[in-house]
């Protein structure tokens, strides 16, 4: 029982403790109240009061702002109307949020979506229009409660009909079909009603709806991108209206509008079905908006802006604010990240699943066995039910993500291995887990140390109903093939081992995932990232979470990270120069300032107007670096880079071991002798174009404090330590993330009054990229940074081997950092082909097909059903 008394003694001081913190998330509350909890010596029933108690009262924020890319001046209609019209459902709507929210965050939806409605068209104008925009918010963030937001809104300002496309899932059109119903009857009057056409049981199918007349009444349909239902809906609506062109207003909210939206046709040809679909129902009414949503939107602004009809985004682009309490990939995958230990290798599966499986093997392969790691996950997961049920969250969903194949046969096979699996943990626990001297016993307080000894709950405390919150747990294939698994079937919370493919990439939202096992790679970053379904809010047990993926997906993820925070900067700095989405069409469809790792942001036929045999590789806001060194060139760099410090080390002997406003002829001379190799990006090339571009450069030769000391001259460094892979078919030593320094190097270099712009606007410096792009060339020279690098020593046994020859060397790696030009002005590029960028990937062309085909056969399956 809880005594309300023992709380109030110390919540003034718990308030207080909390509040004095900067950045303020539910894992920063738990944090500080547990150091505090030393002092106050609560029971664990009176901490967590104490803590729920603390959390209503403190704002939950957001770390950004959110930004908006605008064809023409914004008219504020929906503000300067919203009092005339009303606002009962919006209202009613964020109150409702308000159960789950803390206020800050519902202000901040309402906001966004304020901008959003001002984008889009009055539905009470007389004009005819036909509004397009798009909404990008991090993949989990909490899409669809924005777009409901703009439902709602959208219905108080006058829109009749809404129709919402959810991606090509029947579950995930049935989930979304769900929350809006939640989401838009919260009407606090009778004349407000809505009428859905569609409910969770059905989607909309021809001849199955009754007439209406679209008038007081918004409509709401929820469908599948699926052309069926696409017709079926034209049809009601053709049978609907008296005219060639319905009089009425029309939103059109596309959820996932990256997935099967997009059209895939060469120009002059007809688009595809869906495409064609979606542009059909638009010219049907006299006023309509469209507005995609997505996290992944490399697809849409490769849309040609030249194609009237299309979906390209011509009238806004948004880009969400993100909460504090977002788990993404900006603190999962870069080293210095919160939540980077959750991350745990699994490249055995290999072994037992390959990645890539031969083409006249997919019909027959035989999955053996489940490899040690997929066991490990899974005792994992057994322990994380058993503390959430320590925590009290009994009654709630516990899930587990199993994704390694989009073969259909592989996943059912799968399946019933973890079955088995399951059988035999869920014996032994039953007979012997309180056993302290058995060795499985023994084991898993292993594990439990291993993965869970920095949380309050210890494994003597859940030993004893460890059986108890496991025997439950089930395990079922989620495809195109099995639809069965309903959450809403289990009302006293379900705990299930998810095994699937697209299905799980794609929108569905597995309810409380705490432990991901991933062994899928692809070259498209839109299909890589929405395989993170771990990515979300994960309240009260994110210091559980736990992910297991192969250490090239690690750092495929990171790259993907880094290309997503460019383009939102890209659309930061076109909104701030007032420029418009069009602009920003060409500007990618001209591919004059994106990386190079942007040709494989999504499948190739969507690509269409980005195509080309050679392309612009972008130098102008970048910093390149040499994170791969190969084996064969490692003495020789280390003794040109040694030798150049010691020729030059009077400029280097300061606090800083910086060289302001070095000669390029000097820094000509190290670049001209170091073998950068085939994978990185900072090569011969780069070098060959910058050379002639710039007379000054800051140069830093970075140190750290550390026991291990070298001398260099009269220089005394300190190498940093990185982990590493060893890629032995082309033996080449990769640094972890395939990165040399961290995002905060590129500070090196600027002045105090830069550092403080830095600080004041931290949420546009995430990457090592962003300190070159938000500064041009009339106020930072290009950095070249020297790192002495010594090896941290690894688990794999390859990687060992490597070690043990090097762990005494110190290995030099280069970067380079290029300030962005001014506004306006052409980009600093060099041109390549395309096997070079996929050389510097580490993938060779055959690899490369392999992939990117069963990214697209996969897709097409989904798309076509």
């Amino acid at each position: 029982m809880i005594d309300g008394g023992e709380i109030d003694k110390v919540y003034k001081i718990a308030l207080a403790a909390v509040q004095s913190n900067d950045h303020t998330s539910r894992k920063t509350i738990e944090q500080v109240l547990q150091e505090y909890n030393k002092i106050f010596q609560l029971d664990e029933i009176h901490f967590l009061e104490l803590q729920k108690r603390i959390e209503s009262e403190v704002d939950i924020h957001m770390n950004t702002q959110d930004v908006l890319l605008v064809s023409e001046e914004n008219r504020n209609w929906f503000i300067d109307t919203r009092v005339e019209r009303g606002s009962r459902r919006s209202d009613a709507y964020e109150e409702y949020l308000k159960k789950e929210l803390s206020n800050s965050v519902v202000s901040s939806i309402s906001s966004s979506m304020d901008k959003a409605m001002n984008a889009i068209g009055d539905p009470v104008e007389k004009t005819r229009f036909t509004k397009k925009g798009l909404i990008i918010g991090d993949v989990q963030s909490g899409k669809t409660g924005n777009f409901i937001a703009l439902m709602n809104k959208a219905m108080d300002a006058g829109y009749n009909m809404i129709i919402v496309t959810t991606g090509t899932i029947e579950k995930l059109r049935q989930q979304t079909q769900s929350r809006i119903e939640a989401g838009v009857q919260t009407e606090v009057r009778h004349d407000q009603q809505t009428f859905f056409v569609t409910s969770m049981d059905k989607g909309f199918k021809k001849g199955t709806n009754n007439l209406m007349s679209l008038g007081e009444t918004p409509i709401i349909a929820v469908i599948k991108k699926n052309i069926t239902e696409l017709k079926a809906l034209k049809q009601w609506l053709d049978q609907n209206s008296k005219t060639e062109t319905i009089e009425a207003s029309l939103l059109f909210i596309d959820d996932e509008a990256d997935n099967a939206s997009v059209n895939t046709k060469k120009s002059g040809d007809s688009p595809t079905a869906i495409n064609d679909g979606i542009r059909t129902i638009l010219d049907t009414f006299q006023k309509s908006s469209y507005v995609g949503f997505t996290g992944t939107p490399y697809a849409n602004v490769f849309i040609d802006p030249e194609e009237e009809r299309d979906l390209f985004p011509k009238d806004f682009i948004q880009v969400l604010p993100t909460s504090s309490e977002y788990m993404g990939p900006g603190n999962i995958f870069p080293e210095e990240g919160n939540y980077h230990d959750i991350l745990f290798e699994n490249d055995d599966c290999e072994k037992y699943i390959p990645m890539t499986i031969p083409l006249d093997l997919r019909k027959t392969f035989v999955v053996e066995e489940i490899p040690e790691s997929l066991k490990e996950a899974i005792q994992v997961f057994f322990l994380q039910c058993a503390i959430r049920d320590a925590r009290g969250q009994k009654g709630k969903h516990y899930s587990m993500l199993v994704n390694v194949s989009f073969l259909n046969h592989v996943q059912l096979q799968v399946k019933e291995k973890i079955e088995e699996y399951l059988m035999e943990l869920k014996r032994w626990i039953k007979l012997y887990s309180l056993q302290e001297t058995y060795e499985k016993t023994i084991d898993l307080r292993r594990l439990f140390e291993k993965h869970f000894s920095t949380i309050p709950e210890t494994f003597e405390s859940i030993q004893p109903t460890l059986y108890a919150s496991v025997d439950s747990i089930l395990t079922d294939v989620i495809n195109s093939k099995n639809n069965s698994f309903r959450y809403e079937d289990y009302t006293n919370g379900a705990r299930i081992i998810a095994v699937g493919g697209f299905s799980l990439s794609r929108g569905l939202t597995l309810e409380g995932l705490s432990c991901s096992y991933l062994y899928r790679n692809t070259l498209m970053y839109d299909t890589l990232m929405q395989m993170g379904r771990w990515f979300g809010y994960r309240p009260r047990y994110d210091d559980l979470i736990k992910l297991y993926m192969s250490r090239s997906s690690m750092d495929w993820y990171y790259q993907v990270y880094e290309a997503t925070e460019d383009l939102k900067n890209q659309v930061q700095k076109m909104a701030n120069a007032g420029k418009t989405p069009s602009d920003f069409g060409f500007y990618v469809k001209e591919a004059e300032n994106k990386d190079e790792a942007m040709l494989l942001i999504t499948a190739r036929n969507k690509m269409r107007t980005a195509e080309g045999a050679i392309i612009p590789v972008r130098i102008s806001g970048e910093i390149k670096e040499t994170p791969h060194f190969e084996l064969a060139s490692v003495q020789k760099n280390k003794t040109v880079v040694e030798n150049w410090v010691s020729g030059f080390v009077s400029h280097f002997e300061n606090d800083e071991f910086l060289w302001k406003n070095a000669p390029v002829d000097a820094v000509e001379k190290i670049f001209s002798s170091y073998e950068f190799g085939r994978f990185n990006k900072l090569n011969e090339n780069v070098w060959a174009v910058i050379r002639n571009s710039f007379k000054a450069f800051d140069v830093k030769i970075i140190t750290k404090k550390d026991d291990r000391e070298i001398k260099v001259a009269t220089l005394n460094l300190h190498p940093r330590t990185r982990a590493f892979t060893y890629h032995a078919m082309n033996e080449v030593i990769r640094l972890g993330n395939s990165r040399l320094g961290s995002p905060a190097d590129g500070v090196i270099g600027l002045s105090n009054e830069q550092k403080d712009k830095v600080k004041a606007n931290s949420e546009f410096f995430k990457t090592a990229n962003s300190y070159f792009k938000n500064f041009t060339v009339k106020e930072r020279n290009p950095l070249v940074l020297l790192y002495p690098i010594y090896l941290n020593e690894p688990k794999d046994e390859m990687d060992v081997q490597v070690y043990k020859e090097y762990k005494d060397k110190v290995i030099w790696g280069i970067a380079l950092g290029v300030p962005a030009e001014e506004m306006g002005e052409n980009s600093i590029t060099y041109r390549t082909k395309m096997n070079k960028i996929y050389q510097q990937q580490l993938i060779d062309q055959a690899s490369w097909d392999k992939f990117v085909s069963e990214d697209e056969q996969e897709e097409e399956e989904f798309d076509n059903e």
